[in-house]
């Protein structure tokens, strides 16, 4: 067992200064900006990706897949599926730390949170406003892990200048430095650790098949049937929601399909330093850490995780299912439990949601999702409110859960419903 440097918050070592200078510097030197409403580059979506993000994560409700259906309910067509438009990027201009900075390297998307200021639609257009990045050092004095936090926000605006929405990307790292002359892992050997103590797949029986098959057969569409504000209930739990059978292999590789970027060229793999940032499988053949979300093919033990966000895009549905076509979701957020146990801890976020909840406090995000895994949808109302805007706003705590009653997603969200007043 190898000894390590033991750090402090706040307190850098000379190897781990210049890189926490040039990140420091980023967000100090950060200087807020009006969005340049002429000349600045726009975003819009085509109503034909809106259509393939809902029909992948929504497929059953015609006013998110049938843009006539959308048009005869007085809408412009067919609305986006919350978390389709995002506002902010990975890292938000900080850079991620180099993972030889130590000797064992960990990172994860911690999750993501979304305020959407109105439904959005193919030809909605907007320029994006950064806001200050966060770089949070989260080491606790005395560990031998330092880990950081860093998170990109952002606004969105149209030409007219109104706000579209926000959001914020978050990240953590962190990395272990050998102390004693031991020799360290080899990235793979790094990478490959979370295998060792990821639990064991879900076995599917015709008993689990049956209960999935009842969710579905209670699963409600409300549509046309407008959802009150007056009507929800605090407290009490809406329909749930199924994935279509237990998430396979084939499942991840179309809904994530890998991007060009990830395939190295020749001019890549002659590179030492370029190939000293990614790592090899037993095979020999170099892979980026992408690879790991395919693991199973490269890593023995092992077998695909979901994406940060697939269990939070499935459940989505619980709610909009629920409000119908009158009502919008205007907050959409996600969390997930890293894969790396380095990492793990009792986020704020889960903490809040479920002490809303009697006979649930104390629940969190406690596994990755996987292949074998069903996916059930649960939202409950936590809260009623008119806010600024007067509108009228339910807040819910909304989380997927596995067969076992593990919780592999937590989405607390706000939705927007029309009132009777």
């Amino acid at each position: 067992m190898s000894k390590f440097q033991v750090f402090s918050r706040g307190e850098y070592l000379d190897w781990e200064v210049p890189e926490v200078a040039l990140r420091r510097d980023i967000v100090e030197n950060f200087v807020e900006q009006e969005p340049d409403y002429e000349n600045g580059e726009y975003v819009s979506m085509s109503e034909q990706e809106i259509l393939n993000h809902n029909k992948k994560w929504n497929p059953f409700d015609p006013l998110y897949n049938d843009p006539d259906y959308a048009r005869s309910q007085g809408l412009p067509g067919v609305p986006a599926m919350p978390g389709l438009a995002r506002f902010a990027g990975f890292g938000g201009g900080v850079p991620p730390f180099p993972k030889r900075l130590g000797d064992y390297f960990y990172y994860t998307a911690i999750g993501s949170n979304v305020t959407y200021a109105k439904r959005l639609f193919a030809g909605d257009s907007w320029v994006k406003k950064p806001l200050r990045p966060i770089l949070i050092d989260k080491t606790e004095s005395g560990s031998d892990l330092r880990v950081w936090q860093i998170a990109a926000p952002s606004q969105a605006y149209d030409k007219d200048k109104n706000y579209i929405g926000e959001s914020s990307y978050i990240t953590s790292e962190g990395f272990r430095k050998i102390i004693d002359g031991s020799n360290p892992p080899s990235f793979t050997e790094n990478m490959a650790e979370w295998v060792e103590y990821y639990p064991p797949a879900h076995v599917t029986t015709q008993e689990d098949y049956e209960r999935i098959f009842r969710i579905w057969d209670e699963e409600v569409i409300r549509g046309e049937e407008a959802l009150y504000w007056e009507d929800v209930e605090v407290g009490v739990e809406v329909p749930k929601t199924c994935s279509d059978g237990p998430i396979t292999y084939m499942h991840i590789v179309t809904w994530n399909p890998p991007p060009t970027q990830h395939l190295f060229t020749r001019e890549d793999l002659r590179d030492p330093e370029f190939m000293a940032r990614y790592f090899h499988d037993r095979f020999g053949s170099y892979l980026d850490e992408t690879a790991l979300h395919y693991g199973g093919r490269n890593i023995i033990g092992s077998r695909m995780v979901f994406y940060n966000n697939t269990a939070a895009f499935l459940i989505a549905r619980t709610l909009t299912n629920f409000i119908g076509n009158a009502g919008h979701i205007s907050k959409f957020s996600w969390r997930l439990r890293p894969s790396f146990n380095e990492l793990v801890d009792l986020n704020e976020l889960d903490v809040a949601m479920f002490n809303k909840i009697p006979g649930m406090e104390g629940k969190y995000c406690n596994r990755h999702g996987s292949e074998g895994d069903t996916v059930i949808g649960r939202a409950i109302p936590t809260d009623k409110y008119i806010n600024e805007k007067g509108e009228h706003c339910v807040e819910f705590a909304l989380w997927a859960e596995t067969l076992d009653g593990d919780i592999i997603q937590t989405s607390p969200s706000e939705v927007v419903l029309p009132s009777r007043g």
